[in-house]
This record gives structure tokens, sequence and C-alpha cells, in this order.
């Protein structure tokens, strides 16, 4: 009891892996723009 349930774990880490998508990408584009 406490724990989040699996499918709530599993849509945190699928949305921190799509967050961590996107800065990188954005990293990307910056360095290749500038």
């Amino acid at each position: 009891m406490g724990f989040p349930s699996r499918e709530r774990l599993a849509e945190g880490v699928i949305f921190s892996g799509l967050l961590v998508n996107a800065l990188f990408i954005g990293l990307i584009l910056y360095l290749y723009v500038f």
C-alpha cells in the first residue's frame, strides 16, 4: 500500500522519456542553428 499503480508508473516513465527526448532534440537544433 502507498505505492503508485503499475499503469501510473508506466505513464510517468513514458512521460519523462518524451521530456528528455524533447530536450535532447531542442539542444541539437540549438547547436545546429547557432
